[in-house]
């Protein structure tokens, strides 16, 4: 007779109680930049996470107390409310609050060079719009 074990057993690792690990290193590109109108979408940002993981999709918005990131989620209709789950998302406050940072940051100087860009001669052979900023930060 055999036992048979689980078999996702051995995909799991214990968590690591040390945390002399270094935090992972996040790149943010500013995908699209958006302007007035009615819509509180200012922007929409891809990142890399230790240059292993991709998430696009994530959203600067502008609501009532001002600019915060919308993770990427998918919505569905349950009783009929159309509902939002989270297709990524950091897992500790720290992490979450680092991605928000460097997201903001990356946002707020997608911006600078727009304006930056527009102030310059209309005769300038390079586009500023397409040279889009790629922020590093460490989670």
């Amino acid at each position: 007779m055999s036992t048979s074990k689980n078999s996702n057993s051995s995909a799991l690792q214990k968590p690591n109680d040390q945390k002399s690990t270094a935090p992972p290193l996040v790149r943010v590109k500013i995908q699209k930049l958006f302007h007035g109108g009615d819509s509180k979408l200012r922007a929409v940002a891809s990142v890399t996470v230790s240059g292993a993981f991709a998430v696009h999709g994530l959203k600067v918005m502008d609501g009532e107390k001002g600019l915060f990131v919308s993770m990427p989620n998918s919505s569905y209709k349950s009783g009929g409310e159309t509902k939002y789950q989270d297709i990524f998302h950091p897992v500790t406050a720290e992490s979450r609050q680092t991605l928000i940072d460097a997201v903001l940051k990356a946002y707020e100087q997608a911006l600078t060079e727009q304006q930056d860009g527009s102030e310059t001669q209309s005769g300038d052979e390079e586009s500023q719009e397409d040279e889009e900023p790629d922020m590093a930060q460490s989670m």
